[in-house]
C-alpha cells in the first residue's frame, strides 16, 4: 500500500478547476477533490505543476508523479498504451460567441478559429472577445465560469457542440492497474 500520491499537473490555470499561484501552489476543484479522494483512501497527496505536457509525461514515466490530471478536450499521449486513465469529471463541449455577432444574426458559419488545441481557457475567450466573427469550443464548466467572471457583456455560451471531448482525467502508468481500480471507484460518478 501506498503512504503518498503524487499527483501533477501542467499548463497555466484552469479556473475554478485548477488554479495556480505565483508559487506553484496549486488549489481548485480537481486539487481539492483529489485531496479528499487520498485522504478517504488514507494516504497523503502532494502535488506538483510542470509547465508543459510533455515535462509532466515524463516525470509520469519515470515514477516521479503517480497521477497526471488531463483537462478535458486534451489529446491521448501518442504512446496511449503505456497508460491508463481515470475519469474525474465528464466534458460537455461547447460554441462561445461574442454576443454582438450573435445578437446581429450575422453568423453565416463562422470559422472556427479557436479550438481545444489551447493555451488556456481563458488566452481562447480573450481572443474570442477581440477577434469579430470567431467562435471557440470549450469545456462548458470552464468557459460558463470565466464568462460570468470576466466576459458577461462580451461572449456567450450559443450552443452545445457535437464535437467530442475526452473527459477530465487522470492518467496512470499501465502497471498502475490497482491504483487505476481504486480511484475509478472513489471516483465514480
Amino acid at each position: 500500500k501506498k503512504q503518498e500520491i503524487n499527483v501533477g499537473f501542467y499548463g497555466p490555470a484552469r479556473p475554478p478547476l485548477v488554479n495556480i499561484a505565483p508559487d506553484d501552489e496549486i488549489s481548485g476543484y480537481i486539487p481539492d477533490l483529489s485531496y479528499l479522494t487520498m485522504r478517504s483512501l488514507g494516504v497523503r497527496m502532494n502535488t506538483f505543476h510542470f509547465t508543459t505536457e510533455s515535462e509532466a509525461l515524463n516525470a509520469l514515466n519515470e515514477g516521479n508523479i503517480d497521477l497526471l490530471f488531463q483537462p478535458a478536450g486534451a489529446p491521448s499521449p501518442a504512446d496511449l498504451n503505456s497508460y491508463s486513465g481515470v475519469e474525474v469529471l465528464p466534458a460537455t463541449p461547447v460554441i462561445v460567441n461574442r454576443l454582438d455577432d450573435f445578437k446581429n444574426k450575422d453568423l453565416k458559419s463562422p470559422t472556427l478559429t479557436l479550438s481545444p488545441a489551447y493555451t488556456g481557457p481563458i488566452n481562447v475567450l480573450m481572443g474570442v472577445s477581440q477577434i469579430r466573427d470567431s467562435r471557440a469550443i470549450l469545456p462548458a464548466r470552464e468557459a460558463y465560469y470565466l464568462i460570468q467572471r470576466n466576459f458577461a457583456d462580451t461572449l456567450a455560451i450559443t450552443q452545445a457542440s457535437e464535437q467530442p471531448f475526452t473527459a477530465y482525467r487522470f492518467l496512470l502508468r499501465k502497471n498502475e492497474s490497482l491504483l487505476a481500480q481504486v480511484m475509478a471507484q472513489a471516483l465514480a460518478h
